[in-house]
Formats: structure tokens, sequence, C-alpha cells
């Protein structure tokens, strides 16, 4: 290996005379990996005598600024999802803007600037960012199963399943995809579909106890007795953690009204969550018991306290129309 081989960038483009110290034309990024350091006093003595050297020197003065400009868009993007993961939608916001600023080309920042939209129920500036982020992205799956969830919000149930179709097109073992899809045909009342595609989401996901309870209450809707697979089903789940309550009232172990008083939580927004979905559960067992009056009820509730971005809420406001009554 030649001598110069093991010189710096910086070094090979100036010459010798290049000394490694401060003031650096390249500070390094934020991993500190960068060690290209040329000092600038050295550059304009340098550029004196080498000139032909410019084209160079600026190519490297602009590689480190757009590393370092990804860099800070990147720790921009970490603390947006951080604030995210809280449900601290507007400090999210704050911190995707920034970084769409600086990389207006991060499909993930858009992305996650729509999931932020969306739990802040403003489901058109979360579709305003999913349809930027499919211009960057356009075989992410994820992107349209959020953007699938949006159109959901807004009630748009048949452009939301046209999303799903093409997420799981894009990603067939992508299971949330695939429970929402079943979601979204509930909705539409197209119940065989909704069972085919929960059991295919069931068996991405076998964890998940919602997607049981939703295939559940779907195939009695069909008239399909699936009591013993959904009790097997349900003591391979956490028994214990909500949804639980639920599959035990399905299961015939806990009255509404223990329902009800399981869905209790010291933190009262929790509490409220969960009381407002097992309206919805308790719905669909009265509407198998032909009692729709009293479905129509507790739907009514949920339509009520839930927010709109629950598939609980969703499912009310279908099953209220279906029934008749005013739901939206």
């Amino acid at each position: 290996m030649g001598g110069d081989a093991r010189q710096t960038l910086p070094q090979r483009v100036a010459g010798s005379s290049f000394l490694l110290s401060s003031p650096s034309l390249c500070l390094g990024d934020r991993a500190g990996k960068m060690r290209h350091y040329a000092p600038i006093r050295s550059i304009k003595e340098h550029m004196k005598r080498r000139p032909q050297t410019l084209v160079s020197i600026l190519g490297l003065m602009l590689l480190c600024s757009c590393s370092g400009t990804k860099s800070r868009a990147g720790a921009q993007l970490e603390s947006g999802t951080a604030h995210l993961d809280k449900g601290e939608y507007d400090l999210a916001i704050r911190d995707f803007d920034e970084a769409i600023r600086l990389d207006s080309v991060s499909a993930d920042a858009y992305r996650n600037r729509g999931i932020a939209f969306r739990g802040k129920e403003d489901f058109d500036r979360a579709i305003q960012d999913y349809d930027k982020a499919v211009t960057l992205a356009p075989n992410d799956a994820r992107i349209f199963q959020n953007r699938a969830m949006a159109y959901q919000g807004k009630g748009e149930f048949d452009v939301a399943l046209r999303d799903f179709d093409q997420a799981v097109k894009l990603k067939p073992d992508f299971g949330l995809a695939w429970k929402n899809r079943g979601r979204t045909d509930v909705y539409l009342g197209r119940f065989p579909d909704a069972a085919a595609d929960l059991a295919k989401g069931q068996s991405l996901d076998p964890a998940n106890l919602y997607v049981a309870i939703w295939l559940h209450f779907v195939n009695r809707r069909i008239g399909r007795d699936d009591a013993k697979d959904f009790a097997a089903h349900v003591v391979r789940t956490d028994t214990v953690k909500w949804p639980a309550p639920v599959a035990k009232y399905y299961l015939g172990r806990l009255t509404a009204d223990g329902l009800f008083a399981a869905a209790e939580d010291k933190d009262t927004v929790v509490q409220t969550q969960h009381r407002c979905a097992a309206s919805f559960y308790i719905g669909e067992e009265l509407l198998a018991m032909k009692r729709d009056a009293d479905a129509a009820t507790r739907f009514l509730e949920t339509k009520a306290a839930c927010p709109r971005s629950y598939t609980e809420y969703d499912g009310a406001i279908a099953e209220l129309r279906r029934l008749g009554v005013s739901g939206k």
C-alpha cells in the first residue's frame, strides 16, 4: 500500500501541508464517525499555490454539510417519534416539521407526522402527509396502511379498503393491514370477507386478542360457531390485561356489569376509553341476541365517548347506520 493510502481525504485533496488541527472545515457527524479535518487557514494558504484543488475542496465542504444536515434531521425524527409514542402529538409534529425542513425527502418524517395528525383527529392533514410519503416511498406498505386508517377516520371506507389492498399486495405477511382490512369489511357490512381477513390477520399475529374478539363476533354474525376455537385461542393470550375482560365476557365468564367494572382504571382517560369500547362489544353481543334496541343504546354510548380514531367508534357508527339510527 502506497504511503498516501493512509492519508485522510483533506490531506489527499490538499497535500501534506494540510495539518489536522482546528478550526475545521468539517466537524464530523453526530456519532463522531467523520474525522476529516481541514484547517481553514491552511486551505486559504494552499489555494494560493494550487487553485486547481478548489473543486475538490468545495466538494468536501458540501459532503460535510449534507452529512451534518442529515444527522440533525435524523435526531429530530427520533425525538418526534419518542413524543409520538407518548401521545404528545403537538411536540411530535414540531419535531417532524424540523426534520422535514432539514430533509425534505424523508418519507418517514412525512409518514410519522401523518400519524401524529391522525392522533389529533386531523385526518385531512394526515392524508396530505401520507400522500407525500407515498410519492417518496411508493413501495412502503406501512404508508398505505396508515393512510387507510386516516380514510377510516373520515368514514371513507371504500377508499380505505383500496389502500389496505395495496398494503397487503406490497407486503403479504403484513398482519396489521390484514386485521384492519377485516375491520373495514365489518364497517361495510361485508362479514364473510371480514371473517377471512381477520382470520388471516390472526394467523400472522396470534397474540393479538383484539383480532380474536373481532373474528369471534363476526363469525357469530355469519352463523359460524367458533366457540371452541375462540376459547382455545384466548387461553394462549394475555388473560389479564385489557381487552382480556372482553374475551371473558364473550365466553360467559363476566356479565355486562362485570365488564364495565373490569374497565375501571386509575387513569380516568384510560377508564373512559375502556368503558366506551366495552359498550361496543356488549352491543355486538346484544345484536347476536336479536336485541336491536338495546344494542343501539350501547352503540350510541360508544359514539358519544370513544375517540374517533378508535375502531370501536367506527364499528358503532356502522352498526347504528345498519340499524337505522342516526350515528353521524
